[in-house]
């Protein structure tokens, strides 16, 4: 029979695990300790201090792992670094020296980490008793912009209140034609985002406005400032009303545009310059705030 296997049979380690110094009994038992250490290199002292060392760490671990089970019988999810912030007086009271990559091995391998749990936002739950209507673009190839418009709502959580964001976006291209964001659900920020997106499209139409009241010229109408708004109102409410941008953030370019030819008026008909005709302008604006449609979207 084997030695390793005698010494097997009576000690409880396995048989990898097997001290040399047992060996050396076995086999050659007037043999000590001291020529085993000798003979592999090492001191009497050192090996001696290897096994306390050992030992040592053993009880320290089983230490540590009794505390945190203490810690986590009261907070089952407390995480590890507030674990080991919290048992670090603990372990320099009981001489444990572990950092926190060691304190972290040790608990992963005892399976003592927590898990971060994914929290996932359901933005779409169609299991409803609704109705639900029927894709009509599954077999669509979307081969140009403006082909397809997707709408959807989304929430936003700000330190103010819950936002509730309407967006169109081009299904192509995957611009935003159009935005709106409101404090509640209601149908007409929809709208409104789809009027701003009805407006995206229409650049050439602003440029032919832009191009009629160039051709109009405002700046050398000779007369007093109602007759100018009675004259310019029509116009700017059928383009309102024509291009439903009455309420649409997308046409602000267009009135921005406007109200520099207002201006350039003033400064023509006042002989003012540039400051001096703003300030006239709005001192109008004070006194009738609904003299032009456009004022009421625009600040003069």
């Amino acid at each position: 029979m084997d030695v390793v296997e005698v010494i097997s049979k009576k000690s409880p380690l396995p048989s990898n695990q097997i001290h040399a110094s047992e060996l050396s009994k076995c086999s050659h038992p007037p043999i000590r300790e001291i020529a085993c250490c000798s003979t592999v290199g090492f001191s009497r002292q050192g090996y001696y201090q290897y096994w306390q060392r050992q030992v040592q760490g053993l009880n320290f671990d089983d230490q540590l792992l009794e505390l945190v089970k203490q810690v986590r019988a009261d907070h089952p999810r407390i995480g590890g670094r507030k674990l080991y912030l919290l048992l670090k007086p603990e372990m320099d009271k009981r001489g444990i020296k572990a950092g926190r990559d060691a304190f972290f091995d040790l608990l992963s391998t005892h399976k003592q980490l927590i898990r971060r749990r994914r929290r996932r936002i359901m933005t779409t739950f169609s299991r409803h008793r609704f109705r639900k209507y029927p894709n009509l673009i599954k077999e669509v190839i979307l081969l140009r912009p403006n082909q397809v418009w997707v709408s959807d709502i989304t929430y936003w959580f700000t330190g103010y209140a819950c936002l509730y964001i309407s967006l169109v976006t081009d299904g192509y291209s995957r611009r935003i034609m159009g935005y709106t964001v409101a404090e509640t659900l209601e149908a007409i920020n929809c709208k409104e985002a789809l009027l701003m997106a009805y407006v995206g499209i229409s650049r050439k139409s602003v440029s032919r406005i832009l191009e009629k009241f160039k051709t109009m010229h405002i700046h050398k109408w000779r007369i007093p400032i109602d007759e100018l708004a009675a004259k310019l109102s029509p116009v700017i409410r059928g383009v309102m009303n024509y291009y439903r941008i009455g309420a649409a953030k997308a046409s602000v370019y267009l009135w921005n545009q406007l109200k520099l030819r207002l201006l350039k008026w003033v400064r023509w008909e006042k002989r003012l310059p540039m400051e001096a005709a703003r300030s006239w302008l709005r001192k109008k604006f004070r006194q009738k705030p609904a003299l032009f449609p456009h004022w009421k979207l625009v600040y003069p």
